[in-house]
């Protein structure tokens, strides 16, 4: 006898919306510290007046879109 549960729309759209939005929340933070540490980054070039760094730095930075 075939015992495997019956899956309906109504029980699997909420599962995947809580992973989407859990994926979402791990992407943020990952978004959060690329952009974190490229400011480090164009700090510490600024400070030790590094222009390559700099240079790099501002290429960097102007990676990021909304």
């Amino acid at each position: 006898m075939d015992r495997s549960i019956t899956r309906t729309i109504g029980d699997e759209l909420p599962k995947e919306t809580a992973r989407v939005r859990e994926l979402m929340k791990a992407n943020v933070r990952l978004a959060l510290a690329m952009m974190e540490s490229a400011l480090q980054r164009a700090d510490k070039a600024m400070i030790e007046g590094d222009v390559v760094a700099m240079i790099m730095a501002y290429q960097d930075l102007k990676g990021f879109e909304c």
